[in-house]
């Protein structure tokens, strides 16, 4: 786990994602079910509930290892 700041406070990140579209996903939580607070870097830049199901045929690269996460640049703080 890792830590990210986030509009202005530090949230603590479980995961990473990258689609197929070039959208990076943090996961936020440490949930194993199917939906999952996220902050999403596309488009838009936003936080919310992801699909893991809808999401994965799309997903190129994720990790949940600390060791990874720690190699991965944080999303830009646009706060």
């Amino acid at each position: 786990m890792r830590k990210m700041k986030i509009h202005g406070s530090v949230r603590k990140v479980y995961g990473w994602a990258i689609t197929a579209h070039g959208w990076e996903y943090y996961f936020l939580d440490n949930k194993r079910g199917d939906i999952r607070e996220a902050y999403v870097c596309g488009y838009e830049n936003e936080q919310g509930d992801v699909s893991m199901s809808e999401l994965s045929p799309y997903i190129r690269s994720i990790t949940f290892d600390d060791a990874d996460l720690m190699h991965i640049a944080p999303a830009l703080d646009l706060s």
